[in-house]
């Protein structure tokens, strides 16, 4: 597990519950792969970049990575914590980020929501939680800023994607 300011954050394996019992598994970043059109040129293209880091850039850039595999970015974090579980200072981590991923913000939100859409597509139990369950199963602030950032990220609706995912299954069903 990833600790942050005293915040267990969850394994790349386990979600937050959607229910006091019910603990839903997450996928492996092959479906996040899928999902979210990642070639692997593109992994490829990372590995060549990565040769010519510093050896502190090489070394933030494998814990953001482990932080993304073990899912860190579905609970809150502030950059602040983050740093100094990376054993850094923010000011480094902040540079290092707006450079590899864009700014601290909108990295913690993209990952989030592909992950969300990952989740919603496999897990369809999910589809019944509210705006504001998802969001604050997926490290929002409230339903209002989950809905936002969807539609940002998205150009849709949460719940206009979650209605897709359900007319898709049913044209699935009739066919077979």
């Amino acid at each position: 597990t990833f600790s942050v300011d005293s915040t267990t954050l969850p394994l790349k394996n386990t979600i937050a519950h959607v229910n006091d019992t019910e603990e839903i598994p997450l996928y492996e970043e092959k479906k996040l792969d899928e999902a979210t059109g990642n070639s692997h040129k593109e992994v490829k293209e990372v590995k060549e970049v990565k040769e010519d880091l510093s050896a502190t850039e090489l070394r933030l850039l494998n814990a953001l990575d482990t932080f993304e595999l073990e899912k860190g970015f579905l609970k809150p974090v502030k950059l602040d914590d983050l740093a100094l579980t990376f054993n850094t200072n923010r000011s480094t981590l902040s540079a290092l980020v707006n450079k590899y991923k864009g700014n601290f913000a909108t990295y913690l939100n993209k990952l989030r929501i592909k992950q969300v859409m990952i989740d919603l597509k496999y897990h369809p139990q999910l589809r019944k939680l509210s705006m504001q369950g998802l969001g604050k199963t997926y490290g929002f602030n409230n339903g209002k800023t989950f809905s936002a950032q969807f539609k940002s990220e998205t150009g849709l609706t949460p719940s206009y994607f979650i209605e897709q995912l359900i007319l898709d299954e049913r044209e699935k069903m009739k066919k077979e």
